[in-house]
């Protein structure tokens, strides 16, 4: 039995909005290490290219 079932109305509502805000947490965080992975690798790739340069106007990520 789903544990939504169990108690008032009220706890119930309560446990499915936790639950969606937890569902809600869960896909950010997911978003937010896939951009983290993007800009990562955004950056590696410019200090790389800029090493392959060897340019002295070269910046500090």
């Amino acid at each position: 039995m789903n544990p939504v079932d169990h108690g008032t109305p009220i706890e119930a509502a309560d446990r499915i909005i936790i639950e969606d805000q937890l569902e809600q947490a869960r896909r950010s965080n997911a978003a937010g290490r896939r951009a983290s992975r993007h800009t990562t690798a955004t950056c590696t790739a410019v200090r790389r290219d800029a090493a392959a340069r060897n340019s002295s106007d070269c910046f500090r990520i």
